[in-house]
């Protein structure tokens, strides 16, 4: 059921109510496809939604999912094409928004909202969203967040994690785990010169990578590891 539909400027904003999993390209005509900038939905959503969101709606740069509920979903019509694959609840898949046999990726998207309840983020989910910027907000619920998930966002500035979140935390906007022993993501558009707590032992595969605002960084001798391709690409 289509709630409600409005254009401000050159900006069409829609929001959809998909009570049957998977049936949201049902509920788009083939104009909306092609215009709609900003999409709100609610209800269930499933692996199949996602790659219509992906691969269909052209236009697409702000998407809101914070009440819609992520259904389990084990088939061939995913995000991972034609590859028959179990995808779990409550995780934003795999190749979310990136093809990797076509190669493409959503580079119109600016802004997303997860769900309330959102455990996981897949394997480059976010895979060169270039454009995807500003805050990206971690919920309570999240607890795993897979590789690659934003490899190629250039635009991000910061990481907000909720507090009471088991697994990650944040402090001027770069991603931790818990305690801060171990630095996963260094926000892309960061810029300018950076001390590494000395709460940190490890630097993650790709932390810095492509990272090229920064200009200098400063590695304390509480760090025994640094993954791979942690400051790749960091021309600065």
């Amino acid at each position: 059921m289509i709630l409600l539909v409005h254009t401000l400027s050159a900006q069409t904003i829609k929001t959809v109510n998909v009570s049957t999993q998977g049936s949201l390209k049902n509920l788009l005509s083939i104009t909306e496809q092609k215009t709609v900038s900003s999409l709100t939905l609610t209800g269930n959503i499933d692996a199949r939604d996602f790659a219509f969101l992906r691969d269909k709606m052209t236009a697409l740069s702000v998407i809101d999912l914070s009440m819609a509920s992520i259904k389990a979903y084990t088939g061939v019509d995913g995000t991972n094409t034609g590859v028959y694959l179990a995808y779990l609840a409550n995780e934003i898949p795999i190749y979310a928004f990136f093809d990797p046999y076509l190669f493409t990726y959503k580079g119109t998207l600016t802004s997303i909202k997860l769900p309330t309840i959102t455990t996981r983020i897949a394997d480059m989910a976010f895979y060169y969203c270039y454009n995807l910027s500003s805050t990206i907000t971690i919920p309570a619920s999240l607890t795993k967040i897979g590789e690659y998930a934003f490899y190629g966002c250039s635009s991000i500035s910061t990481f907000s994690v909720a507090t009471t979140n088991p697994r990650y935390s944040s402090t001027n906007g770069v991603l931790f785990n818990k305690n801060q022993d171990s630095l996963f993501v260094f926000p892309p558009s960061k810029g300018g010169t950076y001390t590494i707590p000395t709460t940190v032992k490890h630097i993650g595969n790709s932390a810095f990578e492509n990272c090229y605002k920064v200009t200098s960084i400063t590695i304390p001798s509480s760090v025994k590891s640094i993954g791979a391709y942690a400051f790749s690409g960091c021309s600065g």
